[in-house]
């Protein structure tokens, strides 16, 4: 009866150790479904702009890395492109004048001369409506070229995310500006961390992000 009983505990030791390692099996399962992204899932291989269908081209270089554009149009053998990322932060200006901000000066000028070759700068064509080879887009055209406020979500490049002290703990992207507007000369439009477009803007004293745009010719 003894031994008996011994094997019995045995037993019941046993079987509830293997209920304790089903539920934690059952448990952790859970989670992970919960938390993992069908998409990505499905498409382990693709890139997240080809998951979004997304048309990227390589071209120039800032702070040594390369850059990555993304395509937003394409007329008369040349592509208006955008940056994918935000590559730096900084003001707008001292006003919301476009054209005399700061950000358009330094665009033109010095940001152009530490990204592209000469080869690539003899690439790039002149705007007339931004009145700059290198310019920010309008509210409009932020409007125009993007599906949705998901779709204008931007994030720092990982080099310079220490620059912004906003970024959206949610979405991981951050407030990029706009090509100022007329509707208030103490105001910028801009792109907030989740992607809506507020054409009214903001105080153009705050380091927010850059995102150049520009179009190159290609043929």
């Amino acid at each position: 009866m003894v031994h008996e009983n011994i094997e019995d505990k045995k037993n019941i030791s046993i079987l509830f150790v293997l209920a304790i390692l089903i539920v934690v099996f059952d448990i952790s399962y859970m989670i992970f479904m919960n938390n993992r992204d069908p998409i990505k899932e499905d498409l382990p291989n693709q890139s997240e702009s080809e998951i979004k269908n997304i048309e990227i081209m390589m071209f120039g270089k800032y702070m040594d890395e390369d850059i990555s554009w993304r395509i937003l149009d394409k007329q008369d053998g040349a592509v208006l492109l955008i940056s994918e990322y935000i590559l730096d932060y900084m003001e707008f200006g001292s006003s919301s004048d476009w054209d005399s901000s700061a950000v358009k000066k330094w665009l033109n000028d010095e940001f152009m001369k530490l990204t592209f070759s000469d080869d690539e700068m003899d690439m790039i064509l002149f705007d007339d409506e931004a009145d700059s080879y290198i310019f920010l887009l309008s509210a409009e055209e932020a409007e125009k070229y993007f599906e949705d406020n998901d779709d204008r979500i931007a994030k720092g490049r990982e080099s310079v995310k220490e620059k912004d002290p906003y970024i959206n703990r949610k979405t991981g992207g951050s407030n990029w500006w706009l090509r100022s507007s007329e509707i208030d000369s103490n105001y910028v439009p801009l792109v907030f961390d989740y992607g809506h477009i507020r054409d009214y803007g903001h105080y153009p004293r705050y380091n927010y992000g850059i995102r150049p745009a520009l179009w190159v010719k290609i043929d």
